[in-house]
């Protein structure tokens, strides 16, 4: 990055995921939690994912619709939530 003193200023970055401890084993518990986690839960499983996965073809839109599609074997509904 420039400055007007032509100087280079060095960051770094810090990505740190905290566990929650909450798990959804259905479309049922899935809709509850999503309910009641906060906005970066939700924010952490429709972004990061194309970080991660950019190498898959085509690529899954986020974590509930990979999770839908492999998990739960509903093609259309990880279709829905993409």
């Amino acid at each position: 990055m420039n400055t007007t003193d032509n100087s280079f200023i060095f960051y770094s970055r810090l990505h740190l995921i905290e566990l929650t401890g909450i798990k959804a084993s259905n479309l049922s518990e899935l809709l509850e939690h999503l309910r009641t986690v906060p906005g970066s839960c939700i924010y952490h499983h429709t972004h990061h994912f194309i970080q991660r996965h950019q190498y898959l073809s085509p690529e899954p839109a986020n974590d509930f619709a990979y999770w839908a599609s492999e998990s739960l074997g509903d093609k259309q509904l990880g279709e829905e939530l993409a």
